[in-house]
């Protein structure tokens, strides 16, 4: 759903909880799908360094991961902070 067909849903008199609700719901949702996924997007920078990665033992290897899912998760945060400011306009 767009910004313009939640206008039009509250114009329409459509409760604007249940629009705003669903409108938002969309956009996460959508925020999430966009987030690249490995291994289909992995840069070869990545595939170059993780076998020495797995090498350099678990605990190396774990936190290079929590790493990924932190810089994920900051992506998803800035397309949602987006929407917002979108919203604000």
């Amino acid at each position: 759903m767009t910004k313009e067909e939640l206008i039009e849903r509250l114009d329409a008199g459509e409760d604007p909880i249940k629009a705003f609700s669903e409108f938002i719901e969309t956009e996460i949702i959508k925020c999430v799908d966009d987030e690249p996924e490995f291994p289909g997007d992995m840069p070869d920078e990545l595939w170059e360094i993780l076998p020495a990665l797995i090498e350099s033992g678990r605990e190396n290897t774990a936190n290079y991961l929590r790493h990924i899912v932190k810089e994920t998760k900051d992506n998803i945060k800035e397309r949602i902070s987006a929407i917002k400011a979108e919203l604000e306009k």
